[in-house]
């Protein structure tokens, strides 16, 4: 399952105010899994502290994956 290695990329773009590469790292994890939306990472991701869970999901929207 490549889905967190592709989620903390993601969270690392966003963060450095890359969003282009943010953006075309959330293209290839669409790709290999066309599914992935926010809502479903927000209810999976194993983190139990809310405040840095929310940050993933905003980084995850940011660059473009569906809510």
């Amino acid at each position: 399952n490549w889905d967190s290695s592709y989620i903390a990329l993601i969270t690392a773009y966003v963060m450095l105010d890359r969003i282009e590469l943010a953006k075309e790292a959330a293209e290839k994890l669409l790709a290999i899994h066309p599914g992935a939306c926010a809502t479903g990472y927000e209810r999976s991701l194993p983190i139990r502290n809310e405040t840095f869970r929310d940050g993933i999901i905003t980084c995850l929207k940011r660059a473009g994956i569906p809510d």
